[in-house]
This record gives C-alpha cells, structure tokens and sequence, in this order.
C-alpha cells in the first residue's frame, strides 16, 4: 500500500479530456428542450451570432489551447498541479480540468488517491466562468463576452464527465507491476513510477480517440447518449436545480463512480499491450485501428462493455452541461 501511494503521488496525469468538445457541445445544444432552444437561438441571433450552434464555437475548445498552462504559482495555492501533471507544459493545465474529490473510508478502492484531501479546481471554474456568463448575457453590449465564458464554463463541465479526469488510477490493472523487476533493484520503483504514467496515459488517450472515431462516423448509438440522456442514465434526470460548482461537482461524482468499470472495459477492449514498454501513444509510438475496433464481430462484449461506460458518462455530460446553459440564461 505504501508502494502504491507513492506511485500515485508520482503520477503524470493527462489534462486532455475528450478531443472534441465542439463536437459534443453541438450535439448536447441540439437536445436541449425545444422552447430553451428557441430561445437561446433567437437571443443568439439578435446579437449578430448564427444562432444557438455558437455555443459550440472555437471559445469551447479554448481552454486546451494554452490559457491554463504554465500559470503563476499563485494561482495555486494548495500546490495541487504537483499531484494533477506538474508545474509546466502542456499537463500543467490538468489541475484547472480535473477534480479528485478525495478518498472516502466507505469506498477506499474506487476513490483511492494521495494526497486524500481533494484535488483540483475544475468546479469552480465551472462557476466563476458561468457567473460571469450569465451576467455578461443580460446585456447586449456584452452578449458576445458572455457567450465566450458559457463556452469555457462547458468545457470545464464536460471534462468532469470523462471519468478519467474524476481518478488518478481508474483500476491498478494499468499498473505494470512488472517494472519491478527492472535493474539494478533501487531503479525499480522510479521505473515503475515512469512505466505506470505511461501506460494510464495510453488508455486515456485510447479511450478518448475511440469516442471521436465513434461519434464522427456514427458506427453505434453513443451520440444518442447525448441526445437522449434520460435513456441511458439512471441519474441524468437528477441535473436539477443549484448553482452550477454544485453541478459540477454532482457530475464528477457520477463520474467518479464510473472510473474502475471503465478502466477495466478500456483494458478489455484496447489489450494489454500498451502496457508495453516501447508503446506510447503521445508520442506516437504504437498506433490504433479505431475504426477496426469498432466493427471487429471478435470484440462485441469488450465494445459493449466499454459503450456503456461510456454512453453513461456521455449522458451525465449532457444532462449536466443543460442545466448550465438554462442557468446561465435564467432571468
């Protein structure tokens, strides 16, 4: 256990949670209920914008773009990136795009992580983009400002709904413990550390792409998760009401539950061999067949186990990220 603390500690996460926000936000704005849409659309509209689709403009897909990365010391001050991708570079930005709520006795697998206090900042950016959104939309001089904040705001939401964003290890399955071997002995848990953030990595990224490929070509039903959440997840309808940290946080919650069923489904479904040394995905070692997995007949119980992982954690996205825009243009 001790050993295993460590490696958490040392652990780079990725920052990067689904490679496509524009393309999910679009879809999630498109299941919003019809009289909101309207709405949303004609305000949209008289503000000079194509219509509610704005929402899933470029500003969604900004926070990835920098402006969380490389950020004064100060803007941390519990010193969470050390725990959430380090202090610079691209993952630097992981601790303002995850939330590890902190390890709880009555689950102490599913939400094992160290430091135990909660780690991260993604639900309160959530709420302060949001407020400001909302603020910034009653006015029309300021609509455009707001829209690019209610942008940010569900980027940050959406992250939160990608389970791994919500556990620093889904399933120590993706641990290689096998790196204990390595030699000369005292070389042997540095490398296991190294071998560990590698591997987590390459399921992560797997498991991202193959949502893309999945949702651009339509192979299966999981934009449906977006459309029609309610169908798909048994706590979507609960995304009611409050503010919107505390949606935040009700979302990464769901998602955090979600973790070791989809770490174990990604292992399943991917293979075991990019735990292998030589593969990493980041850097472009080893490469995926996306699309011949999802059509392999060999692997249908792997892709529906992953799926409905999946479909669920789509779904809890979509209800939440809702809620946010109907908050947002409450009046």
């Amino acid at each position: 256990m001790v050993l295993a603390l460590a490696i958490v500690l040392l652990i780079n996460p990725s920052a990067f949670a689904w490679n496509n926000h524009h393309g999910i936000t679009l879809r999630i704005i498109r299941a919003m209920p019809k009289t909101s849409f309207e709405r949303l659309d004609r305000l949209a509209r008289q503000a000079g914008f194509p219509g509610a689709s704005a929402l899933a403009g470029p500003a969604v897909d900004e926070p990835d773009g920098g402006m969380d990365q490389n950020l004064d010391a100060s803007l941390d001050p519990p010193g969470d990136r050390k725990y959430m991708g380090g202090e610079k570079g691209p993952n630097s930005q992981g601790f303002r795009h995850m939330y590890f709520a902190g390890w709880q006795i009555q689950s102490p697998l599913v939400t094992f992580q160290f430091p135990p206090r909660a780690l991260g900042q993604a639900p309160l950016r959530v709420q302060k983009t949001a407020e400001l959104a909302k603020k910034l939309l009653q006015k029309p001089a300021t609509f455009g400002e707001g829209m690019k904040q209610l942008s940010w705001a569900l980027h940050y939401l959406e992250d939160l709904g990608n389970p791994y964003h919500s556990s620093q290890i889904p399933t120590l399955r993706m641990v290689p413990w096998q790196a204990l071997w390595t030699w000369p002995p005292q070389k042997a848990f540095e490398d296991l550390v190294s071998q560990s953030s590698r591997v987590i990595s390459n399921y992560h990224r797997a498991f991202e792409n193959y949502i893309e490929v999945r949702m651009n070509y339509a192979f299966t039903e999981l934009p449906d998760c977006l459309k029609h959440p309610t169908r798909h997840s048994k706590t979507a309808a609960a995304y009611t009401g409050g503010l919107p940290q505390e949606l935040a946080l009700r979302l990464n919650s769901d998602s955090r539950a979600l973790a070791p069923a989809l770490g174990r489904a990604s292992i399943n479904l991917f293979g075991e061999w990019l735990k292998l040394r030589d593969i990493d995905l980041a850097e472009g070692r080893g490469k995926i067949n996306y699309e011949d997995l999802a059509r392999r007949p060999d692997l249908n119980s792997q892709r529906m186990d992953l799926e409905k992982t999946a479909c669920i954690a789509l779904a809890n996205t979509s209800a939440a990220s809702v809620r946010l825009i109907l908050w947002a243009f409450e009046e």
